[in-house]
C-alpha cells in the first residue's frame, strides 16, 4: 500500500475514532451529573439501595448509552475505513486482466496438447489395416 494512502486512512479513522469518544465520554459524564453523583453520596449517606438505585438509574442509563454510541460509531469507522483501504490495495496488488489471461493462456495449452492427441490417435487409425481387427480397450 502506498504510504500516502495508508497515513490517509489511519488518520481517518483515527479521527473518527476520537469523535466517537468524544460523544461517548459526553454521554458517560452527562450521566454521572444526572443521577450517579447524588447516588454516590447517598451511599456514603447510608441510604437504602432501591433509594440510592432509583436515583442512579437515569444516570446510569445515559452512561451505558454513552458506551453503545462509542463502541457503534467505532465499529462505523472500522468499517467506513478499512474496507476501501484494503480495496484500493487489492486493486494495485491483484490485476484481473493478467490473472485472466494466465488462465486461458493455461487452457490454450490444454486445447492445443489436446488438439495434438487426437490428430495422432486420427493418423494411427488411418494407417491401421481395414483387415485388422482394432479394439478400443
Amino acid at each position: 500500500m502506498v504510504s500516502n494512502r495508508a497515513l490517509y486512512w489511519s488518520a481517518l479513522y483515527t479521527l473518527a475514532w476520537a469523535l466517537a469518544a468524544a460523544i461517548g465520554l459526553a454521554l458517560i459524564g452527562g450521566g454521572y451529573f444526572l443521577g450517579i453523583d447524588v447516588a454516590v453520596d447517598m451511599v456514603h449517606d447510608g441510604e437504602p439501595l432501591t433509594d440510592v438505585l432509583r436515583t442512579a438509574a437515569p444516570g446510569l442509563a445515559v452512561a451505558f448509552l454513552g458506551l453503545v454510541v462509542w463502541r457503534a460509531i467505532s465499529a462505523w469507522a472500522k468499517y467506513r475505513t478499512l474496507l476501501p483501504a484494503i480495496r484500493g490495495d487489492l486493486e494495485e496488488t491483484y490485476d484481473n486482466e493478467k490473472v485472466k489471461s494466465e488462465i486461458l493462456a493455461v487452457l490454450d495449452e490444454r486445447l492445443s496438447d489436446m488438439q495434438q492427441d487426437l490428430q495422432g490417435v486420427q493418423r494411427e487409425l488411418r494407417e491401421a489395416d481395414d483387415d485388422t481387427d482394432f479394439q478400443f480397450d
